[in-house]
């Protein structure tokens, strides 16, 4: 029970903030800087309980840390008004809210149906929407969700094949280097992406074309969203943006593996290509990656003899025409193998190998 004005003083609160009990509370935030999560021990929660109370976020700031080991910070909003929220941290976002500004810098699970002046997600991360669910624009408002020809921004829904929806009334959405999956573009206003992927169940975008390109990886060992690894030529200087679903992609006898066993990290969320061929490719170089990442081959795949596939990710064949092919080379594919698209078309040129348990 009781009033707390936190009176524009920052509040920092290492573990857990609530507040429930009877309706004659009183919180008001007024502009201070309110800071959740701060402990190296505890994982951080912002819990708002739903029932109504004299609450009035005013213009402050909610800023949401979390220990690394945490797999991310959690604010339960209420069904409440907020002003600028910020998850410094990967953070859980539940109910119904309002704000004037939510920005994440690191990934995010949005449940609910929330509204926003301002939404903006950050290159690199991973954004999950709950199926079902729509996130609002508000008139006027913006959403942010570009990400960089290094960094894609992903945006998904959280069950497969149940989209989740992003709805704006007026004017234009315009992203670029995005990837869409289960997200469907509501209410009247343009949408549109360019060099961006569509991974399948995305009404209301438009997709611009991309121009293809033929890249070839260069200078050995590396993370596949280094620019430095990318060429224009095989042998070439790097430094070209990574490959889009409409660029082929190339490991050959000029990829620069000196050592036996370099790797090649699929280290971003999802990866994709067109064609991917190693064919020439020298010194048994690694493909590989982490579980939670994936990669997406629009096109034929041809695998040779003298390399390695140690990645742990499911692998999506994805095509909307025949005439694709696959050549394994006796490599195994170590999580699930996908093959989706209606109207396409893939050919097995030798055994195919699927090792999940």
């Amino acid at each position: 029970e009781g009033a707390l004005y936190t009176n524009g003083q920052d509040v920092t609160v290492r573990h857990y903030f609530s507040s429930y009990g009877p309706p004659s509370r009183t919180l008001h935030f007024g502009s201070s800087n309110i800071y959740i999560g701060q402990s190296t021990n505890n994982c951080a929660y912002f819990y708002m309980f739903p029932e109504p109370f004299n609450f009035d976020a005013g213009t402050s700031t909610i800023y949401m840390y979390s220990p690394s080991y945490c797999s991310n910070s959690s604010f339960i909003g209420g069904n409440k008004t907020y002003y600028n929220l910020v998850g410094v941290v990967p953070t859980q976002v539940d109910n119904d809210n309002n704000f004037h500004s939510a920005t994440f810098l690191k990934s995010a699970r949005i449940t609910g149906n929330n509204h926003y002046d301002i939404l903006t997600f950050t290159a690199g991360q991973l954004y999950e929407l709950g199926g079902g669910s729509t996130q609002t624009i508000n008139p006027g408002g913006a959403f942010n969700g570009n990400g960089t020809c290094m960094d894609f921004v992903t945006i998904v829904s959280q069950s497969p094949e149940n989209a989740a929806q992003i709805e704006k009334t007026t004017g234009i959405a315009a992203l670029s280097y995005v990837v869409l999956q289960d997200i469907h573009a509501i209410g009247g206003a343009t949408f549109s992406t360019v060099n961006s992927a569509d991974l399948g169940n995305n009404l209301g975008w438009t997709f611009l074309p991309s121009t293809p390109r033929n890249l070839y990886w260069v200078g050995g060992g590396g993370d596949w969203n280094d620019a430095t690894h990318w060429s224009l030529s095989s042998g070439g200087v790097g430094g070209e943006c990574i490959p889009t679903p409409f660029d082929n992609v190339f490991f050959d006898q000029n990829a620069g593996f000196v050592l036996p066993s370099e790797q090649v990290n699929l280290n971003v969320p999802v990866a994709f290509c067109q064609n991917m061929n190693w064919t020439g490719v020298l010194n048994l170089p690694d493909l590989t990656g982490a579980s939670q990442n994936k990669l997406f081959i629009f096109g034929s795949l041809k695998f040779v003899p003298d390399m390695a596939f140690t990645f742990n990710g499911e692998v999506h064949f994805m095509a909307h025409t025949t005439g694709k092919t696959i050549t394994s080379a006796g490599k195994e594919f170590l999580h699930s193998a996908i093959f989706d698209g209606a109207g396409g078309g893939w050919t097995l040129l030798d055994a195919f190998y699927v090792n999940l348990y």
